[in-house]
């Protein structure tokens, strides 16, 4: 018998192997952190410990799970908590190759649990567990995003005592108002716009795909339009080398000067404002990767919770905006120039800009939600 890493638990490699490939073949498509995917090291745990169960050789379902020895209290993407109860079986990772192995395994699990509660975390985007889930009478509860953009929606064969999300919570990516900007004010801000000059700097987050968006800021946490970002949301790090920045209050740059229209037009919403940014993606090949601002605790519908809305200022149809819901539908708009919509950061988002020669700019407002704002939100949800 060939000699076996400490990791491996005395479980030879291309038996850690099998059990893995139907958590690769299911989930690989779904990661984008670096720790999302279960591997070799995770089952071999699992299997060491007796939390590991499956059908068919080679595996054609697995589940890693755990006990609850106490109860876990835990919080969704809305910061809504939750609670696993105490003696309920968690199942932490589940993949099926097909719905009868699924089901099959989920269903085992019945007796562990001895009248108890299962909570599954599953990958929102796996169509198949989500069937297998319902066939094994599991229901959804909510979902959590990871800073990755992982939605891993929340299962139970009991209730976790969450009530049903709200439309506002729900909705993901929508048109608020199609001709929020009159022609003048749309014209007045481009004039503002080219008479003010290339003063876009480069973005900092790694989803800047080939450094193609850039940014400045009306209003922000510095009186330096470069200074685009948000101190709350930066790395330990950099919260440790500036710690005097994580005092201040957001407010207008240096450039709201030479932007009246813009100014006004923003004002015009009548909400408490936080960032109010010009976010430019370049023509041709500019891109910004999938990714969830979940990191932002501020952000959210909710009474003093920061919403973002986007006026597209200079598109195309070649430009194509992405959200994905918190039950893992992909949503594609492309918008026209002028319009009102709204963002839920917090739930993962892409754009792409093909256009051969337009640069796209869209200008990006954060504001305090209220209740005409949750209204608006929840109505256009409710109509799409």
């Amino acid at each position: 018998m060939s000699e076996t890493a400490d990791w491996q638990k005395g479980i030879a490699l291309d038996r850690l192997k099998a059990f893995a490939e139907p958590f690769k073949l299911a989930h690989k498509p779904f990661v984008f952190g670096a720790f999302g995917l279960t591997k070799e090291r995770d089952i071999a745990d699992a299997l060491d410990r007796n939390r590991c169960t499956w059908t068919g050789e080679p595996p054609q379902a697995v589940a890693l799970f755990s006990f609850a020895k106490k109860p876990s209290e835990q919080s969704d993407f809305a910061q809504r908590q939750f609670t696993i109860p105490a003696g309920s079986v968690f199942i932490k990772a589940f993949a099926a190759r097909d719905k009868a192995s699924g089901v099959k395994v989920l269903e085992s699990l019945k007796s562990k649990a001895e009248g108890r509660a299962i909570v599954a975390e599953l990958f929102e985007e796996d169509r198949l567990a989500r069937e297998c889930a319902a066939a094994a009478a599991f229901t959804w509860q909510t979902t959590k995003i990871s800073a990755g953009s992982e939605l891993k929606g929340i299962y139970s064969t009991k209730p976790l005592g969450l009530a049903p999300l709200p439309p506002e919570e729900l909705s993901a990516l929508r048109v608020l108002k199609p001709k929020f900007l009159s022609a003048d004010q749309h014209a007045a801000i481009l004039k503002e716009l080219d008479a003010f000059g290339d003063k876009f700097a480069q973005h900092y987050s790694d989803y800047n795909k080939r450094k193609s968006w850039t940014s400045f800021a009306l209003r922000g946490y510095n009186d330096d339009p470069g200074f685009i970002i948000k101190p709350s949301e930066m790395s330990k790090t950099w919260k440790e080398e500036n710690a005097a920045l994580l005092a201040e209050k957001p407010r207008w740059t240096e450039a709201a000067k030479h932007f009246p229209a813009a100014k006004a037009v923003v004002e015009s919403l009548g909400l408490p404002l936080d960032r109010v940014r010009f976010m430019r993606l370049r023509s041709k090949d500019g891109e910004l990767s999938r990714h969830a601002d979940i990191t932002d605790r501020e952000a959210g519908v909710q009474d003093g919770f920061v919403t973002r809305l986007h006026i597209p200022i200079k598109t195309s149809d070649a430009v194509t905006f992405f959200s994905w819901s918190a039950r893992g539908e992909k949503l594609a708009f492309t918008f026209p120039e002028r319009v009102l919509f709204y963002l839920d950061q917090r739930k993962p988002h892409a754009v792409v800009n093909k256009d051969p020669a337009l640069d796209r700019v869209h200008m990006v407002i954060d504001c305090f939600a209220d209740a005409k704002l949750r209204k608006l939100i929840a109505e256009r949800e409710r109509a799409a």
